[in-house]
């Protein structure tokens, strides 16, 4: 019985969406790359989650690119340092964030 039960607990997991596992990948991320500047609620040297702009594609850019803004500190370029993978599982969770 208890292998049966595995066996669909199992089957069942793999009938997720992705994005269920990736959330908790970007969040990870996002504990180790980002929160030296950046928390969910609070301004640090940068703007909280939740005052981050929401555009996949702005964020996207953003995180490959940097933000060279001269009233404020710039953000540093991360396209050479995180896999394009992982630019996409952060721009999930902070699109996400509410």
């Amino acid at each position: 019985m208890n292998k049966h039960l595995l066996m669909t607990i199992g089957l069942c997991l793999s009938l997720l969406p992705q994005s269920v596992f990736a959330q908790g990948d970007g969040e990870k991320l996002f504990n180790e790359k980002c929160t030296i500047c950046h928390a969910l609620e609070e301004q640090k040297m940068g703007p909280s989650v939740k005052d981050m702009m929401k555009d996949p594609l702005a964020l996207q850019a953003a995180i490959t690119d940097g933000i060279d803004n001269a009233s404020a500190l710039p953000m540093p370029s991360f396209g050479g340092i995180l896999k394009p993978e992982q630019i996409n599982l952060l721009v999930d969770f902070i699109s996400q964030y509410k």
